[in-house]
């Protein structure tokens, strides 16, 4: 059986008076409003986690009762809170308390249309592992990692470490046309430019599964080293076609990709030699 494959949750509230709900989402928590479908406006209060507004004549719900639901915001700075809901002129129907049962701090207030909000930070060692991660390892997701090698590269060809840089091969172009939203901002933030690379390049420099049938991002410092690199690939190509590429010039090929890409000779030389997977 497949596993529920979930990226987040979504409470609905239904309201007669949607506009002001919105104000009170928007103005009041100062929550993003990140999906707006008119009738339905959807907030995140945290990554994953989104309370949706929705004009109760249209929704899928009749919402007759509002007493029953209690919509709980955790936060971690509860002192602050208490003085910004104050300073909106919110009346607490519970007022800010400390549960030593619980080991929270707590307080409620009633929000549009009757519907009940909590404000609430947990203090436990073990609540505050699970809802902040706090004592937790940091768990850097695949993107984020990507994300993270284009920044380091951008860098070098930035202060001229490098003259070129690829990003990081990835089997889906629209994996990598995601990448490359933020390699842009990342180019142009430290003065350089990228481009799509849609055929990976294959030289005996490195293991062809590295490049074959992917997609990358490629940095580089200026107008002439992409010139350079379309005319190395150029090169290949004709060598290919004129079933000239073997001996010297294949080798020559992968040094000379070495070369653009910064490699010290001794580099070069040993990634050659020791790369046994050949296109």
């Amino acid at each position: 059986m497949a596993k529920l494959d979930t990226y987040g949750k979504i409470s609905f509230l239904y309201f007669d008076d949607l506009m002001a709900a919105c104000e009170f989402f928007e103005k009041t928590l100062e929550l993003p409003l990140v999906c707006d479908q008119g009738w339905s406006k959807i907030y995140e209060t945290c990554p994953g986690a989104y309370i949706g507004a929705v004009d109760r004549s249209r929704g899928a719900c009749k919402a007759t009762t509002r007493d029953g639901v209690l919509t709980s915001l955790v936060v971690k700075n509860h002192k602050e809170m208490v003085k910004r809901l104050q300073n909106a002129g919110i009346d607490f129907t519970h007022k800010p308390h400390y549960s030593e049962e619980l080991q929270i701090k707590s307080l409620m207030f009633m929000g549009p249309e009757g519907y009940m909000f909590e404000v609430e930070e947990f203090l436990s060692p073990d609540d505050r592992k699970v809802f902040y991660g706090e004592g937790k390892p940091r768990k850097i997701d695949a993107f984020s990692r990507v994300v993270g090698i284009m920044v380091a590269f951008a860098e070098v060809v930035a202060c001229g470490a490098k003259y070129l840089a690829l990003g990081a091969p990835v089997d889906e172009r629209e994996l990598r046309d995601e990448h490359m939203i933020y390699a842009q901002e990342i180019a142009e933030k430290y003065g350089i430019y990228c481009c799509n690379e849609d055929e990976g390049f294959l030289t005996d420099l490195f293991p062809a599964a590295m490049n074959r049938n992917k997609f990358n991002i490629l940095f580089y410092k200026d107008d002439e080293t992409l010139a350079r690199y379309d005319a190395l690939k150029e090169r290949k190509a004709t060598l290919v076609a004129a079933g000239k590429y073997e001996g010297q010039e294949r080798y020559q090929v992968a040094y000379d990709f070495g070369i653009l890409l910064s490699y010290g000779d001794a580099d070069i030389k040993r990634k050659i030699k020791e790369n046994t997977d050949l296109e």
